[in-house]
Order: C-alpha cells, then sequence, then structure tokens
C-alpha cells in the first residue's frame, strides 16, 4: 500500500483524476461487459424432424378476380366453405394466406374465412394512381367487389394489425349502395389506429414518414430481419427466427405461445405469407406502412352508430398500444354506438392476443353476424 501511494503522490496531480476516473469506470463495467461477452442465450428447441404439419396447397386455396378497371384482386379461402362469410384483412407485410390460421377454429365453427390481398401485394396488382392521390378509405371498395364477385349476401370483415385501418374503412364506407352484400360487423384484433390515435412510434416518426417517405428506413428495419430475407429457404429463416429468439428476454406470453404444440405451423405459414406478400417486390407492403401515415379518407365518428364493431388488444402489447383500441370505442360511443366491445386483455402481446383468443374473437364476431 506504501508502493502504491507512494506512485500515485509521484504522479503528477493533473494526471491524477483522469486516472482514477478510468480506473473507477473500468470497475463499474468490467462485470457487464464480461456478462455481455459469456452470456448464452436460452432458445426454444427447434421441432421435432417428424412434425406432422399441415399439408395444404397454397393454389388450392388461392384465386384472383378482374375489376372493371382493369386491376387483379387476389385472395384466398379457408374454414367452412359453407360457413358464414368472414372477409380477412392482412397485417402489414402480411397476404392472403396469413389467414390458414383460421383454418381449424373456423371449419369448427362455421366460418368461411376469405382473406383478401391489398394492391400491390401477392395477386393483387398495383394500383396504377399516384400514390398521393390514395387513402386508406379505397380498399373499402376492393373488399365489396370480392363479395359481389363471391355473390355474397351479408358478410363481416376481420382486420388485424396492419389491416385494422383498413377494416374501420369498410365500416365506414360498406355497403356503399343499398343493393350491394350488406356488412353485418366487423372486428380488428391489436389492429393500429388512424393515424392521429396512439401509436408505439413518436409523433415524430409520423410526421417523417408523411414528410419524407423514408421507404429506405422501413425497408431497411423490417427486412433486415431474418424472416424477411427471401433469399433464404423457408427452412433457413425458420431456423434463423429461432436463433433470434431468446427465450429470457421474450415476454411470458410470447414464450406460452411459442410452445403451443402447434407453433412450428404457425411460423410455417408466416413465412409463407411473407413469401406471398413479396411475390412482386415489397412496394406493395411499404405503401402499406405509408398509407397508414397518412389522412385516412374518413372519420370514425362517421362509422354507422348500428354497425357492431369488435375491438380486441392485448394490454403489454408493444407493436400497437391498446390505447388506439380505447381511443376508437371512445369515438365511436360519443356517436351512441352502443355495439362497440372492447376487449383488452391482461398480460397479453401483439402475438399472443392474436392466436391465444382466436376462438373467440370469430365466435364473437359470427354472434354479431347475426343481430
Amino acid at each position: 500500500m506504501q508502493m502504491s501511494g507512494s506512485y500515485w503522490h509521484q504522479l503528477p496531480p493533473p494526471y491524477r483524476t483522469p486516472l482514477l476516473l478510468t480506473s473507477c469506470t473500468a470497475l463499474i463495467f468490467t462485470p457487464f461487459i464480461w456478462q455481455k461477452l459469456t452470456y448464452q442465450p436460452q432458445l426454444l428447441p427447434p421441432p421435432p424432424k417428424d412434425y406432422p404439419y399441415r399439408q395444404w396447397d397454397v393454389k388450392d386455396h388461392s384465386s384472383s378476380f378482374t375489376l372493371p378497371n382493369g386491376r387483379t384482386v387476389g385472395y384466398a379461402q379457408f374454414g367452412d366453405p359453407n360457413g358464414k362469410p368472414i372477409i380477412c384483412l392482412h397485417g402489414a407485410f402480411g397476404s392472403r394466406l396469413e389467414n390458414a390460421l383460421f383454418d381449424v377454429n373456423a371449419k369448427e365453427l362455421g366460418a368461411r374465412i376469405i382473406g383478401i390481398e391489398r394492391p400491390g401485394i401477392g395477386l393483387s396488382s398495383p394500383d396504377p394512381r399516384p400514390f398521393l392521390k390514395r387513402q386508406i378509405i379505397d380498399g373499402a371498395a376492393d373488399v365489396e367487389a370480392l363479395a359481389v364477385h363471391l355473390q355474397l349476401d351479408d358478410y363481416a370483415v376481420l382486420g388485424t394489425s396492419g389491416g385494422g385501418p383498413f377494416a374501420l374503412a369498410c365500416a365506414r364506407a360498406l355497403p356503399s349502395e343499398p343493393s350491394k352484400p350488406r356488412l353485418r360487423a366487423i372486428a380488428v384484433v391489436t389492429g393500429l389506429g388512424l393515424w392521429d390515435m396512439p401509436q408505439s412510434w413518436s409523433p415524430f416518426l409520423l410526421w417523417l414518414n408523411r414528410k419524407l417517405d423514408p421507404r429506405w428506413f422501413v425497408r431497411w428495419l423490417f427486412l433486415s430481419v431474418p424472416q424477411y430475407q427471401l433469399d433464404l429457404s423457408d427452412d433457413e429463416r425458420a431456423e434463423a427466427m429461432r436463433r433470434s429468439m431468446d427465450v429470457r428476454k421474450m415476454h411470458p406470453a410470447d414464450v406460452e405461445t411459442a410452445k403451443n404444440p402447434a407453433y412450428p405451423d404457425f411460423v410455417r405459414t408466416f413465412l409463407l405469407s411473407s413469401r406471398a406478400c413479396a411475390r412482386q417486390g415489397w412496394e406493395g407492403g411499404l405503401d402499406d406502412i405509408e398509407l397508414c401515415s397518412n389522412a385516412p379518407g374518413f372519420r370514425v365518428e362517421d362509422i354507422p352508430t348500428g354497425l357492431p364493431v369488435q375491438l380486441w388488444y392485448g394490454a403489454d402489447d408493444r407493436v400497437v398500444p391498446f390505447q388506439a383500441g380505447e381511443e376508437t370505442a371512445k369515438r365511436l360511443r360519443s356517436i351512441g354506438n352502443t355495439k362497440v366491445e372492447l376487449h383488452i386483455e391482461p398480460g397479453e402481446t401483439h402475438g399472443s392476443t392474436q392466436v391465444k383468443y382466436q376462438r373467440r374473437i370469430l365466435t364473437d364476431l359470427l354472434r354479431a353476424m347475426e343481430t
């Protein structure tokens, strides 16, 4: 200690404070750095090699039709072909194929699931109009055209995640005239709010997306993760997804979802859907993101008061905050809509809400169609 003290006193005074600060910093941060360097993530086990994946052919479920203006609209059907029709609106960077997740419950409950694709995604051709002339409300016309094409008398609409605003647009605009198929009810599941509602991203980022169109950033943000790297095979993407998920850092509800016996089927369907989304490139998906940052072309307060609207959110959702559902319900109730049902599930996330409550969501929507 005397030697250390003598060395300390031999140091010129200007060097003592930096040396002391450096030593203290090393003492404080070395354990954290060591922990980081030696940390081993806890990964989910790979699916068994003999896992019985559900067998279904994309072509058997998929179809398309042509609008009077020449644009093509793609769709896929699952569930009970003779059941009550529910037109489903996919999330951001999704496609018609994600609705295969409804197939088992829909068959048991008597629901006919019809997944439609928005312009530029999957089998649907791009909207030729300048982007600045497009709004979310425009998507309702495609939904109604599909209902007419399939000769439906009535139907419900279900929008998940990024499909939520488009479901609200259908509630506002459909039917466009009394002779068209009747919209009976809508459900929004973990759906984005409109541009002036609470969002997961800051108002500055919303402004940036509206003013500067930073598609390069959105492209990098989404397409840098393994599940969207389409140069990899689906098996490689599935393995990359598994290796990117650390059980210790996951929300307990997401861990529970990942332990669902059908989870490998969920992953496979998701990978098929994302590949279908990019069939024409990623511009259709990027359009979706930008549209949701702009004026939608309608107000929630203009939705007819007699239409049943069901809203499902997870209290722990970090992708879409449940406050978007609260705000939507508040605005609908302010105009006298007594058929609004708001479900905020405690302890649930974006994905777990969609998976765990799927059967209840379909059951309640089918019930609302009868009122």
